[in-house]
């Protein structure tokens, strides 16, 4: 997955580099104020057709991930080592999507110096 800030990397040198198809580009969210993001009923910056349509996105980038996923895999781990790239709207979308799809959803934040879910 490559977060779309401002194209910093250039995605096709991703896909080349470590031989990965990017499954899906998220537009950063404007608004900080809400972790959830698509799915937060209190973005008062966004439409409700910008919300549909990232909720697409993850419901996409979901689709995506789960049928790369063999039958044994229960876990995907979403990490970065920039601050503020978006693990943490990304991971939380992702389990209400999966959540929603009546999945079994377990989310965990290891980042013990500065957690972000509680």
């Amino acid at each position: 997955m490559f977060l779309n800030n401002q194209n910093k990397i250039d995605a096709n040198f991703i896909e080349h580099r470590f031989n990965q198809q990017i499954l899906s580009r998220i537009p950063k969210l404007t608004n900080r104020n809400s972790i959830l993001g698509p799915f937060s009923k209190s973005v008062n910056t966004k439409t409700e057709d910008e919300q549909s349509k990232m909720q697409d996105i993850f419901k996409d980038l979901f689709i995506k991930l789960k049928s790369r996923m063999n039958y044994e895999s229960k876990s995907i781990v979403i990490t970065s080592c920039e601050d503020q790239a978006g693990k943490t709207t990304t991971a939380i979308n992702l389990a209400l999507t999966a959540a929603s799809s009546d999945q079994k959803v377990l989310l965990l934040d290891c980042n013990i110096e500065n957690p972000s879910i509680s």
